[in-house]
C-alpha cells in the first residue's frame, strides 16, 4: 500500500479551528481545551499556511469567519461528526456490540418513533448500537444515496432518486393549533371557512418540500391561499410560536400529546390524511443490521 502524503497534523488543527469557531476567540477555546493560547493560535496560523487561505479575522474582540472559512467550516463540522462516529463505533466493537445503525431523522420522528425503535432494538438485538442523525426532510434522499445514514426517517413522501425504496410509517391529518386566548380557542366545530383569516406559523419549504405542499395544498383546496407570517424550523418551534400568540399552526395529529396548556389543538371538519411520515433507504446497500432496525419500526421489506 503506498504511503499517503497527507500531513496527519491537519486533523487535530482542525478539530481546534472547530473551538476556536464555536468560542468565537482564542482566549475562550484556549480556556476550553485546557491549553496556553499562544500555542493554540500558532497552530492555527500553521493550518491557513498550510492550506494557503485566510480562516479567520482576527481583532480585539475576538475571531470572525472570512467568506473561505464560512464555506469550509461545514466541511470540518463533516469530518468531527465522522470521526465521533469512527469513535463510538470502535467502543461498540470493543464492546462486543457489532452491528451501527445510523438513522438521520426529522425532530419530529426524533420524539416518538426513534425512541421507541432504539428501546425495542436494545431489548431484541443488544448487539446492534443505534444512533440518530437529526435531518430535514429536503436532506434525506442525498443522505440515504451517499450512505451517511443507514436509513432515514422525515416527511419526505414518495422518494425521486431512482433505487431508493420508501415506506410510509404513518399518515395523519393535520390539526389547527391556536393559542388559549385566540378567539377559535373555545369554538367546538372548526371548519377551513373559520381559517381564511388566521395568520400562519408554517415550516419553510426548503427543508421539507412535500410537507409544505401538503399544508399548503389543504389551504388552497378548501378555498384560500394561506397569509404566512413566520416560517420555524420544527413543528415545536411552530408550537412555541403559537403559544406566544405569534399566529396559527397547521401540526400533525400526533403531536397534540406534546402541547403545552398555552395552546388549543383543534380538529378540522371534512380534512383527509395528507402528511405521510416516512421511512427511506437504499436496497443496493446490503445490511443485515439496517434492516433488522427498519422491521423494528414496522417497516415491510
Amino acid at each position: 500500500m503506498p504511503v499517503s502524503r497527507f500531513d496527519y497534523r491537519t486533523i487535530r488543527q482542525l478539530l481546534l479551528f472547530a473551538v476556536v469557531c464555536e468560542e468565537g476567540s482564542f482566549r475562550r477555546a484556549a480556556t476550553r481545551l485546557n491549553i496556553s493560547q499562544p500555542p493554540l493560535t500558532a497552530q492555527i496560523d500553521e493550518l491557513e499556511n498550510r492550506l494557503r487561505v485566510r480562516l479567520l479575522e482576527r481583532s480585539p474582540r475576538g475571531v470572525k469567519l472570512t467568506s473561505t472559512g464560512l464555506a469550509f467550516l461545514p466541511e470540518v463540522q463533516k469530518f468531527i461528526s465522522q470521526a465521533e462516529q469512527l469513535d463510538r463505533s470502535l467502543k461498540q466493537i470493543r464492546g462486543g456490540q457489532r452491528g451501527i445503525v445510523t438513522i438521520g431523522a426529522v425532530t419530529e420522528a426524533m420524539l416518538e418513533w426513534v425512541p421507541a425503535c432504539i428501546a425495542r432494538v436494545r431489548a431484541e438485538h443488544p448487539l446492534i448500537a443505534v444512533y440518530t442523525k437529526s435531518i430535514d426532510s429536503v436532506e434525506i434522499e442525498e443522505a440515504v444515496a451517499n450512505n451517511d445514514v443507514s436509513f432515514a426517517i422525515g416527511y419526505c413522501g414518495s422518494v425521486a432518486k431512482s433505487g431508493l425504496k420508501s415506506f410510509c410509517l404513518r399518515l395523519e391529518k393535520p390539526v389547527v393549533l391556536f393559542s388559549k386566548t385566540h378567539p377559535l380557542a373555545n369554538v367546538e366545530n372548526i371548519t377551513w371557512d373559520d381559517l381564511k383569516q388566521e395568520a400562519w406559523v408554517f415550516t419553510p419549504r426548503t427543508t421539507s418540500p412535500n410537507y409544505f405542499d401538503a399544508l399548503y395544498g389543504l389551504c388552497k383546496d378548501n378555498g384560500f391561499t394561506p397569509d404566512i407570517r413566520y416560517e420555524m424550523g420544527s413543528v415545536m418551534q411552530q408550537i412555541a410560536f403559537v403559544c406566544c400568540g405569534q399566529g396559527t399552526a397547521l401540526i400533525p395529529e400526533s403531536f397534540v400529546k406534546w402541547i403545552p396548556q398555552a395552546a388549543v389543538a383543534k380538529a378540522i371538519k371534512n380534512t383527509r390524511a395528507t402528511l405521510a411520515l416516512t421511512a427511506v433507504w437504499n436496497p443496493a446497500v446490503n445490511s443485515v443490521h439496517r434492516d433488522t432496525v427498519l422491521q423494528a419500526l414496522g417497516v415491510v421489506l
